[in-house]
């Protein structure tokens, strides 16, 4: 078992359940304007409804506009294609999943996997509370490569803020090791998004712990 080597107090780590507002800002918060930052979240909201439905190609601006309430005026201050409302709303969903993401050890060098708070892991809240856009953007019928984007997006974060430290075997491959940590991780959440988010998001981040103190007693962050 490893010391504990936190940088940041057990209480602050909880903090992040207790207050998500302060803890992560939510998608197209970066907006400074909070009336663009309603139209563009209701306009990304109708899209991912009419997403549920039917393709891209066949939906209509007018079908997004009605269902957001605007006219096709506001749609085209802020966007020039649906394509172009798509690709925001990718961006804007993977960014705060980053957030959610670095949340649990914002501030910290070492995350200690035996002394840390599973509750803390409030990525797959995250996931669960943005349910109807990563069902609908993972479907098929999207096509829009938004498995490839999301996986991306963690296996980058993943490769550039962590170092995973292992008992001493000359025989591992450090590198392949790490590979095979990443893909796990990332197969593993995208699995849970796919069924349905079962079983709970709760026994899930115990899971996820659980899975990484296996031979891996710390991590080393590099990078915040």
């Amino acid at each position: 078992m490893c010391n504990n080597v936190h940088s940041v107090p057990y209480w602050t780590q909880n903090a992040y359940l207790l207050n998500k507002s302060w803890e992560v800002p939510h998608m197209t918060s970066h907006y400074p304007d909070k009336r663009v930052q309603r139209t563009k979240v209701n306009l990304q909201d109708a899209l991912i409804t009419l997403l549920e439905e039917k393709e891209l190609a066949t939906i209509h601006i007018t079908e997004i506009t009605e269902l957001a309430n605007y006219n096709r005026g506001t749609f085209y201050t802020h966007y020039d294609s649906k394509e172009e409302l798509l690709d925001e709303t990718i961006d804007d969903l993977l960014t705060e999943m980053e957030n959610y993401f670095r949340s649990p050890y914002s501030g910290s060098t070492v995350i200690d996997l035996y002394d840390f708070d599973p509750t803390s892991l409030t990525l797959f809240d995250h996931f669960q509370e943005k349910e109807k856009y990563y069902k609908t953007l993972l479907h098929k019928n999207t096509n829009w490569r938004f498995r490839e984007k999301m996986s991306d997006r963690l296996e980058i974060m993943f490769r550039q803020e962590f170092d995973f430290s292992i008992e001493e075997d000359p025989s591992i491959d450090l590198s392949l090791f790490r590979t095979y940590r990443i893909h796990g991780i990332i197969g593993l959440i995208l699995n849970w998004i796919e069924q349905d988010f079962e079983p709970s998001a709760e026994y899930m981040k115990e899971q996820l712990i659980y899975i990484l103190r296996f031979h891996t007693p710390t991590i080393q962050v590099r990078k915040n």
